[in-house]
């Protein structure tokens, strides 16, 4: 079915829904700028509790299944849909960054 058909049928719902997803992957984004600030911290300490790393893969692991669970509604400009594409590559440089800080506190002990 062609999309531009759904968003003729159903144009405010497409709307809604699309505004919903705006504001969704926003605050995604909020929230990944904020784990960010705090690996970005460990690394330059060059050091993280070991209740701070296991917090830290808690949280990222759970925001990687979430990101990578998402589907893209079909009628979401693709533009917007690129947004859920660079939260993934966000999340997964992240990962490697807190694996590497937490390494090298490990590894400092």
């Amino acid at each position: 079915m062609d999309v531009s058909y759904v968003k003729e049928c159903y144009p405010n719902s497409c709307s809604q829904v699309e505004s919903a997803w705006n504001d969704y992957l926003n605050s995604l984004q909020q929230v990944l700028n904020n784990l960010e600030t705090e690996v970005q911290a460990a690394e330059s300490k060059s050091y993280c509790t070991e209740d701070w790393c296991r917090a830290t893969e808690k949280i990222l692991e759970d925001f990687f299944h979430l990101i990578f669970s998402l589907h893209v509604p079909s009628f979401i400009q693709e533009h917007e849909s690129e947004k859920l594409f660079n939260l993934k590559k966000q999340v997964q440089s992240l990962y490697t960054r807190f694996r590497s800080a937490s390494d090298m506190s490990v590894s400092g002990l």
